[in-house]
């Protein structure tokens, strides 16, 4: 992680960039959904996203707020004082490194420059940690734990960001409509048995940055609370959970929408 002091009074991005689902820091993938630690970068209370008046895209100024990468203004998800979230410019990828700031009410924070790569895989998790149960929906839409377990041999709903680059390609800030980019050679595991059958795509409905991954659980996978990882390219993501029959209390199953399964929210 890239650690640089704000100077007392200055917004200053003080505790590094990190990727908004599962935390991995040290580098950026065009696309990625981050959050950015520091001081004084934003309004005391968070601001939301905001979509454009037609709707087809999110704003890149939000509370006096603008996050820069090589001087393009990136799409916001969020800004406080301490944590901004952005999704990186696709136009990063002809690139190298990157060099990143954030203005406030006009006034500059320090720079940072990180590698660029190809991606950083993360799996979002149900407490925003990066840790622990996935944000995983079942084939039937309920939310995935313990009480409402997947069956092996059904569908899950995976949700992550920085799988770097989709074809075709979607404009930045994009809310993915009825052309929906696909992810170039994805991977699943649950408990280390590979899935076979796989969509891997933008989320519909959802910023362009946010994946949705459909995998089939193998039939041999143990019940439980199952290790899923993901790897895309050379990349792979840190290990969440979902969870298989072995656990399964009896409760009436909770239906949720694809916003509600997906966490950008501040990390605690």
């Amino acid at each position: 992680m890239v650690y640089v002091q704000a100077q007392a009074g200055e917004a200053g991005v003080s505790r590094g960039v990190s990727n908004a689902a599962s935390y991995p820091a040290g580098s950026v993938a065009p696309g990625e959904i981050v959050v950015i630690f520091g001081a004084r970068l934003g309004p005391p209370n968070l601001t939301p996203l905001w979509l454009t008046p037609d709707g087809r895209f999110l704003e890149t100024e939000l509370g006096g707020v603008c996050v820069f990468f090589d001087g393009v203004a990136a799409p916001l998800i969020y800004v406080s004082a301490e944590q901004v979230s952005a999704v990186v410019p696709q136009a990063v990828a002809r690139r190298s490194t990157t060099e990143i700031w954030v203005e406030v009410g006009g006034l500059v924070s320090n720079r940072i420059s990180l590698p660029v790569v190809p991606g950083v895989p993360g799996l979002f998790t149900l407490d925003a940690s990066g840790r622990g149960q996935g944000a995983v929906l079942n084939q039937d839409y309920t939310v995935n734990g313990p009480c409402w377990p997947a069956s092996p041999g059904s569908f899950v709903m995976l949700y992550g960001t920085g799988g770097g680059l989709m074809s075709p390609a979607a404009a930045d800030a994009e809310v993915i409509g009825s052309i929906i980019p696909e992810i170039t050679a994805p991977r699943v595991w649950f408990d280390n048995v590979e899935a076979q059958e796989i969509w891997a795509r933008a989320a519909p409905g959802m910023v362009n940055g946010v994946f949705q991954i459909n995998a089939r659980i193998p039939p041999s996978v143990r019940g439980g609370a199952v290790p899923v990882r993901l790897r895309i390219g050379d990349s792979e993501t840190p290990t969440c959970w979902t969870a298989s029959p072995g656990t399964s209390t009896s409760r009436t199953p909770t239906r949720t929408s694809l916003s509600a399964a997906t966490s950008t929210s501040p990390r605690g």
